[in-house]
């Protein structure tokens, strides 16, 4: 721990096991249809993980949510796409 900071838990322990999924789909670059279609949900569900990501990150975009996800080493996305 870097001197002059206190230990915080994580932002990204409040999230889901769904919504750290959709996090790591973002990552990669996935769109919110090729999600939906690979999570067997609609695309409006996961605009609403995508809603609740970004309140319970307190992060403004997509990117930054990403980013702070990576940050606090909640997500470990895939390299590349798997193959379907």
């Amino acid at each position: 721990m870097r001197e002059g900071h206190t230990a915080v838990s994580p932002r990204s322990n409040a999230l889901s096991g769904r919504e750290i999924g959709v996090l790591e789909e973002l990552a990669m670059g996935t769109s919110t249809e090729d999600i939906a279609s690979k999570f067997h949900v609609s695309p409006h569900t996961v605009r609403t993980h995508i809603k609740n990501i970004l309140r319970k990150l307190d992060a403004r975009t997509r990117a930054h949510a990403v980013a702070i996800a990576y940050a606090e080493d909640a997500i470990h996305p895939a390299l590349t796409p798997e193959d379907d």
